[in-house]
């Protein structure tokens, strides 16, 4: 069986005549640490009609044993293997070329969802068929499944979609999405390893409607493996590359005519860890979400990996708790989304 763009994989599940109200198609490499606690948060949602498609790109630890057991154990759960690793994107891409409910969500292996959210996200949309997609916040858990901080969307829909032409600034593994509008859009771009959510997502508000919510249905792990710290010489090329086909779009280029260009990434950088970015990321997004005692308990872990940086950082912590908590009594969140709101 080949998936969208050829991808081979086997298939293991049963598959029933009726159709499921939403597919959860999640992609997982060497993802035994925590694949259970993701896998047991979707069987634990309140809604139950959904179909649950988990892609094993080709793992080489634990993973499709684990997934074996549960698709022996639950017959809502269809596993599928790449013969090859191709990517988180590209996985997502496999599932959804089997996945055959009207709507869609696509979460991580090592992350989690609430249990409402199935049925939260398809009642919005059960209820606005004018909207392809709805988002929502989510909160951020360390390695150990612990309290960081929630990343809140500040903004409405429109603000949104406008932001994304210039930064990302929606969680695509936060969303539910329509089918076939998303495969009208063509899926997620393999070749952009390091931007597919990114540029998945401009094409997505830049062919249809959105819509966010502010109630945090989904928990985002990070760990020591999925900082991407060891990244940051070739990001910004992939940044670019998603920005320069976001122009070439907008100057009538067709799709199917737009070069992407972008350096390969080394399977040693695709898989490796860093302890001390972990903290030092877990250190800005409890700053930029206002929980502070959370900031300088992961500063303090971050300062025993790295000490001569941890001294100009704190001073930056220190910094940026006045500053943000002055631009909030100003208003100036506000105010800045009047502007975009073009009012």
């Amino acid at each position: 069986m080949k998936g969208m763009k050829g991808a081979q994989m086997s298939v293991s599940g049963p598959e029933t005549g009726k159709l499921p109200s939403v597919s959860v198609v999640m992609p997982a490499w060497n993802a035994e640490k925590y694949i259970r606690e993701a896998i047991d948060s979707i069987l634990a949602q309140t809604m139950t009609d959904f179909e649950f498609i988990i892609v094993d790109d080709n793992s080489s630890d634990s993973t499709p044993q684990i997934l074996a057991e549960y698709a022996r154990r639950d017959p809502r759960v269809k596993t599928l293997r790449n013969e090859q690793n191709v990517g988180g994107g590209q996985s997502r891409n496999v599932g959804l070329a089997v996945a055959r409910a009207p709507l869609f969500i696509t979460p991580d292996a090592d992350d989690m969802c609430v249990p409402e959210r199935l049925a939260k996200q398809k009642e919005f949309l059960d209820t606005h068929p004018d909207i392809a997609a709805v988002f929502n916040s989510f909160t951020v858990v360390n390695a150990d499944g612990e309290f960081v901080a929630v990343k809140e969307i500040r903004w409405n829909a429109a603000t949104m979609s406008k932001l994304l032409h210039r930064r990302c600034v929606l969680g695509h593994h936060a969303g539910m999405y329509r089918a076939d509008v998303f495969r009208g859009i063509g899926g997620y771009k393999a070749k952009l390893w390091l931007a597919q959510d990114w540029d998945m997502l401009i094409r997505l508000t830049s062919a249809a409607k959105i819509a966010v919510m502010r109630e945090p249905l989904y928990k985002q792990r990070m760990h020591f493996s999925n900082t991407k710290a060891r990244f940051r010489a070739i990001r910004p090329a992939y940044h670019a590359a998603v920005l320069q086909l976001d122009s070439d779009r907008k100057s009538g280029v067709a799709e199917s005519s737009m070069n992407i260009t972008v350096p390969e990434v080394p399977l040693d950088l695709q898989h490796g860890q860093e302890e001390q970015h972990y903290y030092w990321i877990l250190t800005k997004i409890a700053i930029g979400e206002g929980e502070y005692r959370n900031a300088f308990r992961y500063l303090r872990l971050y300062s025993k990996t790295n000490r001569l940086k941890t001294f100009p950082r704190a001073m930056f912590i220190l910094a940026a708790v006045p500053v943000r908590a002055f631009l909030q009594a100003l208003g100036i969140v506000k105010w800045v989304e009047r502007i975009f709101q073009g009012k």
